[in-house]
């Protein structure tokens, strides 16, 4: 590879007496350098070395704890991934342990995300999850009904998995009923 001086000189940019120049001056620049390191004298030399030392021992000193601090971080946020995913396992498993099986044609609307959705379920489902003793839950973009205790273990968990799960409802059938004298047609739906 040509040197700088040379390509200056191809390209017509400098001129063979600036190129001469140019060296001659770096030479006497580092003829003056190597003087004064001469004239300091043993002791004068042996002080720069050591402050040299002193210099590039403290570079490393704090790359070392930059590395250090690089690979805490670094550990801490694989200890975070790993904490996340033994919690989706946990909630997957409370899940699929404890789910009920869905069954049945009527459907029953809810609210995911701004999204309304349906799933298909029986009368007794149906009344269950308005009544809060059952809840859905969503794995896997699957909706899945759970009890509602088992709602609440998740949903401490992670809240986002809970989609719906409504206020626990006493039976009407404990005679505090203001409308229990007022039948609701069978073929009425909500």
């Amino acid at each position: 590879m040509p040197s700088l001086a040379d390509q200056l000189l191809k390209a017509g940019i400098a001129d063979k007496k600036q190129v001469k120049k140019a060296q001659t001056a770096k030479r006497r620049e580092n003829a003056q350098k190597n003087a004064q390191v001469k004239q300091l004298g043993k002791k004068a030399r042996r002080q720069l070395q050591e402050q040299q030392a002193a210099q590039k021992s403290a570079e490393e000193q704090r790359m070392l704890n930059e590395k250090v601090a690089r690979d805490r971080e670094l550990n801490r946020q694989k200890n975070a991934a790993a904490q996340a995913k033994a919690l989706q396992a946990q909630i997957k498993q409370l899940v699929n342990m404890n789910e009920v099986k869905r069954e049945g044609d009527v459907a029953y609307r809810f609210v995911d995300g701004g999204k309304t959705e349906t799933i298909y379920v029986n009368a007794l489902l149906k009344r269950q999850l308005s009544k809060g003793q059952l809840a859905i839950v969503k794995l896997a973009d699957n909706y899945q009904l759970v009890s509602a205790l088992v709602a609440e273990k998740i949903n401490s968990r992670d809240a986002s998995v809970v989609v719906s799960l409504h206020d626990r409802v006493a039976d009407a059938e404990d005679g505090d009923d203001p409308y229990a004298d007022y039948k609701i047609p069978d073929d009425f739906d909500w």
